[in-house]
């Protein structure tokens, strides 16, 4: 009996440590489970501003495009020296779309064009694809990735409009290794090791982690 009273103490020391302990892997787990839900909720929110900063850059492109396309005079003709002046003027002044330009007609001849780079990606690219469709249901668009050289780019359209009637296209182009939506994916992180993305209609990467990423599926 004596000895029991002395394990007493003992017994209940025990029992007050194994129920601090099971209220601290509780709370830990707790914690854990906020810390972790936080996370989760901050990679979401990374995701859709990455998705609203892509629409964005778009949008403002296409806008660049199509403020230009739809003033002034465009003579419409092949090798026209007013137009390809007009296009070197554009592509030294757009924000966006600072690689180059072109006029081509609704069946995709080119009339002019003007590159600062490696040239532009020829009329046949597959890549134009998207933008191509889209144009020709009325609507501006971006084609997929395309590849110059060792530059990629990738082109967006409007119409040029004459008398209330879409008579040619102007097709602007951007640099993905240059262009201000690559530089700011490649300061995302998610995490210690995660990192953004954007993509286009077929999975190749339009603005990663390092340019080296773009054009990769």
């Amino acid at each position: 009996m004596n000895r029991l009273r002395r394990l007493g103490p003992v017994i209940l020391s025990v029992v007050l440590v194994c129920a601090i302990g099971g209220v601290g892997l509780a709370l830990t787990a707790n914690a854990n489970a906020k810390g972790e839900k936080l996370l989760v909720q901050d990679r979401l929110t990374m995701q859709d501003t990455l998705g609203s900063l892509g629409k964005d850059y778009v949008l403002f492109s296409l806008k660049e495009g199509l403020d230009y396309a739809s003033t002034g005079t465009w003579a419409l003709t092949p090798n026209s020296p007013a137009d390809e002046a007009r296009l070197q003027s554009f592509v030294a002044h757009a924000t966006f779309l600072n690689y180059g330009a072109s006029v081509v007609t609704t069946t995709g001849t080119v009339l002019d064009a003007y590159a600062t780079g490696q040239g532009l990606p020829v009329s046949t690219d597959p890549g134009y694809g998207p933008m191509t469709r889209s144009l020709l249901a009325g609507q501006p668009d971006v084609s997929s990735v395309m590849q110059v050289g060792s530059t990629h780019v990738v082109a967006m359209g409007v119409p040029i409009e004459v008398g209330g009637t879409t008579r040619a296209l102007f097709i602007g182009f951007t640099n993905l290794e240059r262009s201000p939506l690559e530089s700011y994916v490649e300061q995302l992180r998610y995490g210690k090791t995660g990192h953004g993305y954007v993509v286009d209609s077929t999975g190749a990467v339009v603005a990663g982690p390092t340019p080296a990423s773009i054009g990769t599926n």
